[in-house]
């Protein structure tokens, strides 16, 4: 099957999975917490807030290019074009990259080691 006439991705929509990971370590940390070193606390949180900036740029950066590009960004529509641009030229999916990265972000801000 020629990689550019695939079915696009039906469910579960990538963003769903990484909102259930999230909700899954707060769980986890609720019933099963993991201790979490008292010193440099500030530092950890403030890393997490850097985490989560870079991937939020990382993301509007992506987006940005796709839009540029004329393709769709939505993972359940077929694309028009294949992006080689932008974020693009550095990793295959930096939506997904940004998604990890606001996951571990949100893990060291909260001082959530599950995340």
């Amino acid at each position: 099957m020629n990689a550019y006439r695939m079915k696009p991705l039906a469910f579960p929509w990538p963003p769903l999975v990484y909102g259930a990971a999230i909700a899954a370590a707060f769980l986890l940390q609720a019933y099963f917490p993991l201790a979490v070193a008292p010193t440099n606390i500030w530092y950890a949180r403030a890393a997490g807030g850097v985490l989560i900036a870079s991937a939020i740029v990382l993301d509007v950066w992506a987006m940005r290019t796709l839009i540029d590009c004329h393709t769709t960004i939505l993972p359940n529509r077929c694309s028009t074009y294949l992006v080689t641009s932008g974020p693009y030229r550095y990793t295959r999916n930096p939506i997904y990259l940004g998604y990890t990265l606001t996951t571990a972000g949100i893990g060291l801000a909260m001082l959530n080691p599950w995340c």
